[in-house]
């Protein structure tokens, strides 16, 4: 009689045998190592209490795949064989002993992949360095993968506990480089990284974290204090190489009046420059900067706003205050007399180069729109009011150069050799950029890689179009870029050895939003295109709408963080309007939403509304849920600890799917999944939780004019 042990192992008849009770608990395993579907292991388990229970879970990758209550003997012992199928993971496994709860003991041993497909791509892992610090980073090196493979791996603790999954993509030549940052908090200890392609495991190897300081992380701020309206030149050091972040300004009231994101330098160092506005409220700003992944606080300053010279209440803003060549500009400037005459006047290098005579409104209060001219040079400009009495404000504008083929390679023309090109750009780190590769002579495949050959975001077909694409995508950090480009035939599957295409790597800008707000928009040649950046949480539920022109025809693209699109709309509104009704977030991150016309250059003007709604928690009280064709998904979340015993029941009120898939991922990792065809009115599933922490419990409906509405709950088995 054979047990199942995941999904391919199998443990054979239990076999008693006689040993003298001693603690502590012993395992043997021989032999220590075996070739997948041809050694058996024999497991003998000792020292225990006689006639006593016992829990025994196999571990592999930090999940545990079987789980079972034993009994010893009147011995204190537990005797089996176990062997193991074709179908089984290469990779080191372990065999822990439990009891009320309590790890009693554990011991590892390997299955080897004999003359497997993953065991002749000799697929190698190396980590660098093997024994560091806490809050150090951790470099992951692959070789021996399958081409543009999407890889993930697994950091676990020697309990196999997972702590961390990184993802990335190979190269063409089957090579990856993967980053880890361990948390400055992160135990002493040994640690384990698993990898995985397509899902299947390729490789293990250990690391140990050493105690040791972190470098100390400053945030300085120069000048620390200034009128408003000042500008100020904030520089982060001491930090780790590639370290995400997130910028936070904190006003004196509490609110956040200020967000950003970045990466720090190969140095560890970053430097922007921040201005406050006219109208922000004197007082102690604080300036935090806190880790991408948690919200940590890893370093904090102070920016005073003092009150401008008051020789009158005149006051001017310009919003947006850096952006490209050629942008559009609102200046407003508040606190001038009625009707009082004003000149504004724009000026570079000390020559004036526009000058304008405007007039306040009743209310004192004088709005512009400012652009400039396509040809000006980038750079720093000074916009001044001139006033016949008061004080003459003055403003800072920074205008950066525009995309231009010489700096993004627009409209760059190339040819396939050997089945593969490529092509260097440099850019910034948070700078979006675009990127389309077209081709008649073959269906292109794309992917950005980094100075350090690690694979950032690629494309095969976007929109069922032959054509690739990725972003707007915001490049981690300075520096250069490749563009890797290979292909397959149109009319067979093996690669394309040769063909032309036409690549273009556009840089563009993202306006922020952080609630739910109608924004204004104008589309035109010189303009097709706006784009908004959002931060979302995962389970968060987006929906976008557009009323536009009667004759605009636009469409709606939701990309996720690493380039891809996530959600594409093009008349799913009211005539020629595109919408994305609740778009359900799995992972949390920053999100860019591309508005577009049709077929540029159509023009037209509209109103974009973004409504946003908070994740919603799963219990024991029941949640109801809506699936149909305008909203595919949904999801949930909740807590659990590792040995949970859950029920989840699903309640059906109303309508049915063709087919209903429920996937519950604990950090990316699979811990439940289920599908089924047709929807029973009742319907409960069991599983046990491998892992602690937050879940996210996905259902997703399949079929077309199907919908159906459900109420699900979570129960708790003890």
């Amino acid at each position: 009689m054979r047990r199942g042990f995941g999904a391919a192992l199998f443990l054979s008849a239990l076999v008693l045998c006689a040993a003298f009770a001693q603690a502590p608990a012993k395992i043997d395993i021989r032999p220590e190592s075996g070739i997948i579907g041809q050694d058996i292991f024999q497991i003998d388990i000792r020292n225990l209490q006689s006639d006593a229970p016992y829990r025994i879970d196999v571990e592999y990758g930090g999940l545990s795949i079987y789980g079972n209550a034993e009994r010893s003997d009147k011995d204190g012992q537990i005797s089996f064989a176990l062997s193991s199928t074709t179908g089984d993971a290469p990779g080191q496994y372990w065999l822990r002993l439990r009891q009320a709860d309590a790890q009693l003991a554990s011991a590892p041993f390997t299955l080897r992949a004999g003359d497997s497909k993953l065991d002749r791509l000799a697929a190698r892992m190396d980590l660098r360095p093997r024994k560091l610090p806490a809050g150090r980073t951790l470099q992951i090196a692959l070789s021996g993968a399958e081409a543009f493979a999407s890889l993930s791996a697994q950091i676990t603790s020697a309990e196999g506990l997972l702590l961390d999954s990184l993802q990335a993509r190979a190269d063409a030549d089957g090579s990856a480089s993967l980053h880890y940052l361990s948390p400055a908090t992160m135990p002493p200890g040994d640690y384990s990284v698993t990898l995985f392609a397509e899902g299947q495991p390729l490789a293990q190897e250990n690391f140990r974290l050493d105690r040791g300081e972190s470098r100390p992380r400053r945030a300085a701020v120069q000048p620390p204090s200034g009128e408003q309206g000042s500008r100020h030149e904030v520089a982060l050091s001491g930090f780790e190489p590639q370290q995400p972040f997130s910028l936070h300004i904190i006003a004196p009231d509490g609110h956040e009046a200020f967000r950003d994101t970045g990466r720090t330098g190969s140095d560890g160092r970053y430097a922007l420059t921040l201005a406050s506005n006219i109208d922000d409220a004197p007082g102690r700003y604080t300036l935090e900067v806190r880790a991408s992944t948690d919200g940590e606080l890893l370093a904090e300053s102070a920016i005073d706003v003092l009150p401008a010279a008051p020789a009158d209440r005149a006051r001017a803003r310009i919003e947006p205050y850096s952006a490209p060549i050629g942008s559009q500009h609102q200046l407003t400037v508040r606190g001038l007399g009625s009707g009082e005459p004003v000149t504004v006047s724009l000026v570079t290098g000390g020559e004036t180069i526009l000058s304008s005579e405007q007039v306040a409104d009743r209310a004192g209060i004088l709005q512009m729109p400012l652009q400039l001219a396509a040809d000006a040079p980038p750079g720093e400009y000074r916009i001044r009011i001139g006033r016949q009495a008061g004080n003459e404000p003055s403003l800072r504008l920074q205008a950066h150069a525009a995309a231009s083929s010489a700096d993004t390679q627009l409209q760059q023309d190339g040819q396939l050799q050997s089945g593969s090109a490529h092509i260097d750009f440099s850019g910034q780190a948070g700078q979006l950029s675009l990127i389309t590769v077209q081709s008649r002579d073959f269906n292109p495949i794309i992917t950005i890689v980094d100075s350090n050959g690690l694979a950032l975001a690629s494309n095969d077909d976007s929109r069922g179009q032959i054509a690739a694409r990725i972003g707007p995508f915001a490049l981690p950090r300075n520096g250069t870029y490749r563009l890797e480009i290979s292909g397959k035939a149109l009319t067979m599957p093996q690669g394309a050895v040769d063909g032309a295409f036409t690549a273009r790597i556009e840089q563009v800008a993202a306006q922020p939003i952080h609630d739910s707000e109608t924004q204004a928009f104008q589309l035109s040649s010189a303009s097709p295109s706006q784009h908004y950046r959002l931060q979302a949480a995962a389970g968060e539920r987006l929906t976008f709408s557009v009323t536009g022109d009667e004759q605009l025809d636009s469409q709606l693209a939701f990309i996720a963080p690493d380039g891809s699109e996530y959600a594409f709309d093009d008349d799913g509104g009211a005539g020629l309007n595109p919408e994305l009704r609740r778009v359900v977030i799995e992972r949390a991150g920053d999100y860019i939403l591309s508005l577009t016309a049709y077929q540029p250059p159509a023009s037209g003007s509209g109103q974009l509304e973004i409504l946003r709604e908070p994740a919603r928690s799963l219990g024991a009280e029941p949640v109801p849920v809506q699936l149909d064709d305008k909203q595919e998904r949904d999801l949930l979340t909740f807590a659990a600890q590792a040995g949970e015993s859950l029920l989840l029941h699903l309640h059906k009120h109303s309508g049915n799917v063709e087919d209903l898939y429920v996937r519950a991922t604990v950090a990316g990792m699979e811990v439940m999944a289920y599908s089924t065809m047709g929807l029973p009115r009742q319907l409960s599933l069991a599983f046990v939780m491998p892992m602690s922490g937050q879940v996210a419990l996905e259902l997703e409906k399949f079929g077309y004019d199907d919908g159906v509405a459900l109420e699900l709950a979570l129960s708790r088995v003890d």
